[in-house]
């Protein structure tokens, strides 16, 4: 009896080493999908060129602003941001990339030649002129927006690869007449407005808001002067402006011109964010490198206690066994 007794708590520490193995390998293989999962968001296709590009976001003070006085101000601070020395472009926008500002539109949409169906819809983005020069996305047919068409009656957009693929894959993207769609018994007030959008040039997919893991989503890319001043979107996205400013001058000197540009031409308006694109992202996968370095860490420790525990194990098999 006092021999299987002593069998027993002698198969003990080998199971308990073996469970420390077990979970020493379970926390290594994570570590290895973490790290492969890291590297492949750092190597995601951002669809844009973030190198250069300051971002800025302000608010009114007085958030009961006429909407009007509020988009005048941006509007004229985006022309002066675009005159500085040393800026190579500059626009607006109501959704940037790793930004906490973004107003986000979601409409149902018609596609013309296409029967509407339940759910057809997509994001719209309100944009200055410049914004494919300035925030560097990639223009892969047709045009960007050209100056004359604020004033030519008509709204021109541009859609990304994933709306193509959605709603255009079977032919030409480019002059297709798109709408908000009309559900029967709306009036004109409960869409946000009635005017056709004429698609003219197709953009590259780019990574929306501040997941890069995210699929991408149908976009449509508006000039935010054309929409129309009747629109209760010309009042929410008055609320808010965001600038991503294109220059090869050093970081500090690009925020410090901006903000002397506010000081004199905007004081009623708050700044909310001033940061390098590049910083943006880069913060974006610090609470996966944080997991990362947990995980790998916990890894570490198992290991150095397994091979304790094995050390161990074995030395007390070698003791037992000369006894």
């Amino acid at each position: 009896v006092a021999v299987r007794s002593t069998t027993r708590k002698s198969r003990l520490p080998g199971l308990l080493v073996a469970a420390q193995v077990g979970l020493t390998c379970v926390l290594l293989v994570t570590s290895g999908l973490f790290v492969r999962t890291l590297r492949s968001l750092e190597n995601v296709e951002l669809g844009f060129d973030p190198r250069g590009i300051t971002t800025l976001v302000l608010m009114p003070e007085n958030q009961r602003q006429d909407p009007q006085l509020s988009r005048d101000i941006e509007t004229r601070l985006l022309h002066r941001f675009e005159a500085l020395p040393g800026v190579q472009s500059a626009t607006m926008q109501s959704e940037i990339p790793f930004s906490n500002y973004n107003i986000s539109l979601h409409g149902t949409t018609d596609v013309a030649g296409r029967p509407y169906k339940k759910g057809d819809s997509a994001y719209y983005s309100f944009v200055s002129t410049n914004f494919v020069e300035a925030s560097g996305i990639h223009l892969l047919k047709g045009r960007g927006f050209l100056p004359g068409d604020e004033s030519s009656g008509g709204i021109v957009v541009l859609v990304n690869e994933a709306f193509v693929r959605i709603y255009l894959s079977d032919r030409q993207p480019t002059g297709v007449t798109l709408r908000f769609h009309r559900d029967p018994g709306d009036t004109d007030a409960d869409i946000p407005f009635t005017q056709p959008m004429t698609v003219v040039g197709i953009v590259q997919n780019e990574v929306q808001g501040a997941d890069l893991g995210a699929p991408y989503e149908p976009m449509v890319y508006l000039d935010h002067l054309a929409l129309p001043e009747t629109s209760f979107l010309s009042a929410v996205f008055s609320m808010s402006g965001q600038y991503a400013v294109r220059s090869a001058l050093p970081e500090t000197a690009v925020a410090s011109e901006l903000r002397a540009v506010l000081k004199q031409d905007a004081p009623t308006m708050v700044e909310m964010s001033l940061n390098p694109m590049e910083e943006q992202i880069s913060q974006s996968l610090g609470q996966r490198r944080l997991a990362l370095r947990l995980v790998a860490g916990f890894g570490i420790v198992a290991l150095i206690l397994s091979a304790v525990g094995i050390y161990g194990d074995r030395k007390s098999t070698r003791l037992n066994s000369s006894h």
